[in-house]
């Protein structure tokens, strides 16, 4: 799977090289996750009771309570640190505060992915300044570095079929927002869910984040000749996020990765005033 991944970003670097960088990039990080699992959950969860959230419109977990290995999600985000810090030329030796010397231990990055986990905004603009790092780069060492136990964790819990059946507009998995959409061949709309890897179907005329179903509010724009990518944006909220039509393209990439190659979008969005997920 990770060799797929690689394969695709290769591809994308030669197609899109305004990306190019920001795809590297995260080839780098992906080839550091490196082949240790992550431990299995301590437990799973009766299927009478995850249908009985489906149906009352609850996800399985709420992203605080998502049950994470966060010893090998911190031994990953270290890696990353240390990554970083080697590129900006900093001490080899590890990652600290140039004023406050702040180590980089097991407790202060567990404490970090949980507060990732629960969007704790305070405690991360604490450690995105104790790190030396901007928040958005925080918040993607984080979101890979999780990712491998999340990924388990779904296979895991076994979630039942949510085609069709899942009507919200918030992960069925970890209550999260999406962050990108996918347009299936057969042009049936899907949101994505960036914290845990979950798809499920949407109705293509509704807003993913307020919910609004006004056609006369509701909008899209993409580039001249860029076939297969777009930005749709909601007026009664002003957010946007991107969609991927794959009628359009021969082959697609994994969204976590098209993401990183349609930052071009993002920057459009922005310049439009909108605001992304």
């Amino acid at each position: 799977m990770k060799q797929d991944a690689l394969n695709h970003i290769d591809r994308l670097v030669n197609l899109r090289p305004s990306c190019a960088e920001a795809l590297k990039a995260y080839k780098d990080l992906l080839l550091m996750i490196g082949d240790e699992e992550p431990a299995l959950p301590p437990a799973g969860m009766d299927q009478n009771l995850k249908t009985v959230k489906r149906n009352a419109g609850f996800p399985l977990f709420s992203r605080s309570e998502l049950p994470v290995d966060f010893k090998h999600a911190a031994r990953l985000m270290k890696r990353f640190l240390h990554h970083n810090a080697d590129k900006k030329g900093l001490e080899k030796s590890g990652i600290t505060d140039s004023k406050k010397n702040i180590p980089v231990d097991q407790f202060f990055l567990e404490n970090l992915l949980k507060a990732f986990l629960a969007d704790d905004t305070k405690v991360l603009a604490q450690s995105a300044m104790d790190l030396d790092l901007q928040v958005e780069a925080l918040h993607f060492f984080a979101g890979l570095a999780v990712r491998p136990s999340l990924k388990l964790l779904r296979e895991f819990m076994k979630l039942p079929e949510v085609e069709d059946k899942w009507i919200h507009c918030y992960c069925p998995f970890c209550g999260s927002k999406p962050t990108m959409t996918f347009l299936s061949k057969s042009g049936k709309r899907h949101l994505y869910c960036g914290i845990c890897g979950q798809q499920w179907a949407y109705p293509r005329i509704k807003c993913p984040f307020c919910e609004n179903d006004n056609q006369e509010s509701l909008g899209y724009f993409q580039v001249e000749g860029d076939e297969g990518y777009r930005v749709d944006f909601c007026k009664k909220c002003n957010r946007y996020i991107k969609t991927v039509d794959k009628r359009a393209l021969e082959e697609t990439a994994p969204l976590d990765i098209e993401d990183l190659a349609t930052l071009e979008l993002d920057l459009l969005a922005s310049k439009e005033g909108l605001t992304g997920p």
